[in-house]
């Protein structure tokens, strides 16, 4: 990637994202680099002022342990990755974004959807509180770059706003702090009406951009450019269209599909995921209704899945798809219904066929209306 860390206190351009976290008082900076052991390495500038964590060691520095695209996925507390399995420590993890260095966790301390969350990182052994303020985690196609929404951000005339920050996990510093278009800019402003309607959102990567929802519009940033707007004006088009997409190595690229293809005619579609090879699209209409396709020509890739029901859950490098399978319908299920009580966690080759079955001892977690195996990546695109 060119997101290389910037030399001087802040990303090139007057235009910059500054993120910022919920809680009033503590700074990120706190709340991460004096909390991990050896990582204070602070100038002393306080968080409440834009660009402040621009070069702050927030995490240790990290490796490529994990650098191979293997099959991942977490259930209640339990990571697997590969043949490996890891105990995190945490009654639920939520959502999972992987790094060369371990995987960002968004955890609970129960099962039921008013358990309130939080976002740590876990790099196989120790895990590291991120913030409670954190939220929206993504990594780098390459896995050495992550980025978030921090609430707990400058205050300004109309309140505290939002902070977006991006982090260099080989160093675990600082490489972009900024708040532009986060709101608050006159003493009438709303910040939590503004943010209730119009959520910061950290969207992720590509190849050269860190991308994100301000309530202002789509950003991205790059040592290069500096902040500037992700969005360009389309002769017909209803409103601004975004420029550039995300790509999760596990999820790929959230698209619109038209006869199984990419949709290329601006019109739209059901919402689908490209492979991170380009190669192939995964479109759903619904738990259980996952169709693999050729993002070419709209083919259909047969794949002997085994169960009558099956839904996407990853891409496993370039030549498997992770499901979630089982052979009763979860589609329209309530807290109160009965559900199935167990399924597989099933990887097939997409130039075979073939596929495999891992059990797991339940699919469905009723009482949150969501699946309990939990894949790198959350496609965001299409609910801004």
């Amino acid at each position: 990637m060119t997101l290389r860390p910037s030399t001087h206190g802040s990303p090139a351009g007057g235009d910059r994202l500054r993120l910022r976290a919920r809680s009033t008082g503590t700074a990120l900076a706190l709340l991460l680099a004096f909390a991990v052991a050896g990582c204070g390495d602070q100038d002393g500038a306080s968080s409440s002022e834009e660009g402040a964590l621009v070069g702050a060691r927030v995490l240790t520095p990290g490796g490529s342990t994990y650098d191979a695209v293997r099959l991942t996925w977490a259930q209640d507390g339990t990571l697997h990755y590969g043949d490996r399995t890891f105990d995190t420590g945490a009654t639920s993890i939520r959502q999972l974004a992987a790094a060369t260095s371990g995987w960002f966790l968004q955890v609970a301390d129960g099962q039921s959807a008013e358990d309130p969350d939080r976002w740590v990182f876990f790099d196989g052994e120790r895990t590291t509180a991120l913030g409670e303020a954190v939220e929206f985690v993504a990594t780098s196609p390459d896995g050495r770059y992550a980025g978030w929404v921090d609430r707990d951000g400058p205050e300004r005339a109309g309140g505290q706003v939002a902070r977006v920050v991006v982090v260099d996990l080989t160093t675990g510093r600082v490489v972009l702090d900024d708040s532009t278009g986060m709101g608050g800019e006159s003493a009438g402003d709303d910040v939590d009406y503004l943010y209730s309607e119009l959520p910061p959102t950290f969207l992720g990567f590509d190849g050269t951009f860190a991308y994100w929802q301000a309530p202002s519009g789509r950003l991205r940033w790059s040592e290069a450019t500096g902040v500037e707007t992700a969005q360009k004006e389309v002769d017909g088009a209803p409103g601004p269209m975004p420029r550039g997409r995300p790509v999760d190595r596990y999820l790929g690229t959230a698209i619109a599909v038209r006869e199984g293809r990419v949709d290329t005619t601006g019109e739209g579609g059901p919402t689908g995921t490209l492979s991170p090879d380009r190669d192939t699209v995964a479109t759903a209409s619904g738990y259980g209704s996952t169709v693999v396709t050729d993002a070419r020509t709209g083919t259909r890739v047969a794949l002997d899945v085994g169960h009558r029901f099956a839904t996407f859950g990853s891409w496993v490098g370039d030549d498997q798809v992770a499901l979630v399978t089982t052979d009763e319908s979860l589609w329209g299920l309530k807290a109160e219904e009965r559900y199935p009580s167990g399924g597989f966690v099933t990887t097939c080759s997409l130039t075979t066929g073939v596929c495999r079955d891992e059990p797991v001892r339940r699919v469905y977690e009723p009482t949150r209306g969501t699946f309990t195996v939990v894949f790198p990546g959350e496609l965001r695109d299409f609910y801004l």
